[in-house]
């Protein structure tokens, strides 16, 4: 593990077409919600058509830019495997 640093914080807000696929976004990222990893947090918050994530690191830059890595590699699949359901 890398040495505790100053911490890093990221809101990333996806804007999407309907509320439900905003809804199925923030329940696929709870599995990551819950994970404990010592200096790391995420949380998710849906508002209307939106999905607010929030990274808080005190991992340093390098877990944050592996999780920030991690976490649009899952939204994407998540928003590939809706559009494919939504057709």
């Amino acid at each position: 593990m890398e040495k505790r640093s100053e911490r890093i914080r990221a809101r990333l807000t996806i804007d999407l077409m309907s509320q439900s696929r905003a809804n199925t976004l923030a329940r696929s990222l709870r599995p990551d919600e819950r994970f404990k990893l010592e200096g790391l947090k995420m949380r998710s918050e849906v508002k209307g058509k939106s999905v607010s994530i929030y990274i808080s690191c005190e991992r340093g830059a390098r877990s944050m830019s592996e999780t920030l890595d991690d976490l649009l590699r899952a939204v994407k699949l998540v928003l590939e495997i809706t559009e494919s359901l939504a057709k």
